[in-house]
C-alpha cells in the first residue's frame, strides 16, 4: 500500500464514516483502482528480502530445500518466491492463489516477465533453464508450475504429495469457520514428516499505523464491514491458532513472535475481552509446523 493510501485509510478508521467509505471504496469501480494505483505490488526487493528472513530461519532449524517438493499457497499470482528457493535446489514448486493464473491473465504475465528478467541480472541464468518466455507467456518445465486453487476445498490430486508447504500472510484472510478445515486439507497435502512454514499477519490490515484498530469492531459489523474485500482478515489471535494446529496433532517445531504495546485508552469491543491482553498484543508470527 502506498504512503497517501494508508495515511487516508489511517485517518478514515479514527472517524464514524470509515464503514461507509471502506465499502465505498470496494465497489465495482473504486476497487480496480485501489488494486491498480494504491496496493503495493510485489517486486524483486520485497521477493528478496523476504527470501533472506527466511531462509536464516529455516536452515537455523535444520530444514533444507534440495531435492524437495515444496508447495506455496496463496502466492499472490507470481512465483517470486520459487525463484529465489531455485539456489536451494528443490525438486519441484507449485504455486497456487485463487485469483490469477499465469498461463492466461496477460497483465499478470507481463508483470512475472519483468519479475524474471530482474532474478536474471542478479543470478546465475542457468537456474532458470527451465523457464521459457514466449509472447509474453511463461513456459514452465518439470521444476515450476503455477495451479488456480482454493485451498479451503480438498484437491485430491495434491494429497501426501509435498515434503514441504509454505505460506505468507495468507491464513488470516481465511474465513474463521474455514481455518481448521484448510490446515487439515494442507497437512493431507504433505507426506510423512513433511514440514508446513507459516507468517501470519495478525494486524488490522487496513490501518497501517494503528495494528490493533479492527478490535473495536464486534464480529457482526467486521464481517459487514470488509466481508468480500480486500481488507478482510479473520482477526482470529495466535492462540486460536495454536488450539487449530493442536487439534490436528501438528507439532510446534519453531516459531517467532512480534508483539507490539497495546495503548492503555484503546477502545476494544467486548468480543475481544476473552483475551489476556498479552494475547491482543502479539501482531505476527512466524511458526514451523511438524506432520
Amino acid at each position: 500500500m502506498n504512503y497517501i493510501t494508508k495515511c487516508g485509510l489511517n485517518l478514515l478508521q479514527k472517524t464514524k464514516l470509515d464503514y461507509f467509505t471502506i465499502r465505498a471504496l470496494n465497489n465495482r469501480i473504486c476497487n480496480p483502482l485501489l488494486l491498480k494505483y494504491c496496493w503495493q505490488k510485489r517486486n524483486y526487493l520485497s521477493y528478496y528480502e523476504q527470501y533472506q528472513e527466511w531462509i536464516k530461519k529455516i536452515e537455523k532449524n535444520k530444514i533444507f530445500f534440495k531435492d524437495k517438493r515444496i508447495l506455496d499457497v496463496g502466492a499472490g499470482g507470481s512465483i517470486g518466491l520459487g525463484y529465489f528457493f531455485l539456489k536451494d535446489d528443490y525438486k519441484y514448486w507449485l504455486s497456487t492463489d485463487l485469483h490469477h493464473d499465469l498461463k492466461v491473465d496477460g497483465k499478470l504475465i507481463r508483470r512475472e516477465d519483468y519479475l524474471i528478467k530482474e532474478f536474471f541480472k542478479n543470478f546465475n541464468k542457468n537456474i532458470f533453464n527451465d523457464i521459457q518466455i514466449k509472447n509474453h507467456r511463461l513456459i514452465f518445465g518439470r521444476r515450476l508450475n503455477f495451479k488456480l486453487m482454493q485451498i479451503t476445498d480438498l484437491a485430491e490430486d495434491l494429497i501426501a504429495n509435498f515434503d514441504i508447504i509454505i505460506s505468507s500472510a495468507v491464513l488470516e484472510h481465511i474465513p474463521e469457520h474455514l481455518v481448521e478445515k484448510t490446515m487439515a486439507n494442507l497437512k493431507s497435502y504433505l507426506s510423512a514428516g513433511g514440514i508446513m512454514i507459516h507468517e501470519i499477519d495478525l494486524r488490522d490490515h487496513i490501518n497501517a499505523a494503528n495494528p490493533f484498530a479492527f478490535y473495536k469492531y464486534s464480529q457482526e459489523r467486521w464481517d459487514k464491514f470488509t466481508g468480500n474485500t480486500i481488507f478482510y482478515s479473520n482477526r482470529l489471535r495466535l492462540v486460536d491458532y495454536l488450539k487449530i494446529f493442536d487439534k490436528l496433532n501438528l507439532k510446534i517445531k519453531f516459531s517467532e513472535v512480534n508483539t507490539k504495546f497495546l495503548p492503555a485508552r484503546m477502545k476494544i469491543n467486548e468480543f475481544f475481552r476473552q483475551y489476556s491482553k498479552e494475547e491482543l498484543e502479539v501482531i505476527r508470527v512466524f511458526i514451523i509446523l511438524e506432520k
